[in-house]
């Protein structure tokens, strides 16, 4: 390349140059420039700036609607605990009578006082009474009475009425001598007092 090439290609690029300013220069194409630097600005905080704001507000919306089921969800479980205090309430008189029914433990004491009390309403004496080892969930209980038979059979009827479930598994009536009906009986009884064994 001479000489005059390199001066002529510097030429042109300088009027080309010169033509860029004078065309920069001109009062629509800075407003045009202006404009594209404008959009290309507003894209750029669209893409980073705005677009993670709403990926954040669309997340915090999602864990909103969370919350609100899960609160929705406790406020069920409240009301359930409430329905059941107030079943709870109604109920609980009742315990008092199953833990006498069915008590938590063998209570032989208890059982021992029940049978004796039994025996003198009912004017009937106690001549044995064995309360055996217990078992998993009843007490054995052997018991030898003397009395009328009258006296014999309400025995049996307040053993059905005591507040504690008593299963009676046999009753052997025997007399030594045969007497009129109004004679001393013998009575044997074999029965489980049964208790609620802790779980």
């Amino acid at each position: 390349m001479n000489l005059s090439e390199k001066l002529t290609g510097r030429t042109s690029y300088f009027q080309y140059y010169n033509r860029l300013k004078l065309t920069f220069g001109r009062p629509t194409a800075k407003v045009s420039s202006l404009a594209i630097l404008t959009i290309f600005t507003v894209i750029f905080f669209i893409l980073f700036a705005i677009m993670p704001t709403f990926k954040t507000i669309a997340s915090l919306r999602r864990e909103i609607d969370d919350t609100k089921t899960v609160e929705a969800k406790l406020r069920q479980k409240i009301q359930a605990l409430d329905q059941a205090e107030i079943l709870f309430g109604q109920v609980s008189p009742g315990l008092n009578s199953l833990n006498l029914v069915l008590p938590p433990g063998p209570e032989f004491e208890r059982l021992a006082w029940q049978f004796y009390w039994l025996a003198g309403q009912n004017q009937l004496t106690i001549v044995n009474g064995t309360l055996n080892e217990f078992k998993a969930d009843f007490v054995p209980v052997d018991l030898t009475l003397t009395g009328s038979y009258p006296n014999i059979k309400k025995f049996v009827d307040g053993i059905n009425r005591l507040d504690r479930l008593i299963g009676i598994d046999e009753l052997t009536i025997s007399a030594k001598a045969v007497r009129s009906a109004g004679g001393t009986l013998s009575a044997n009884f074999k029965l489980k007092a049964f208790y609620l064994k802790s779980l």
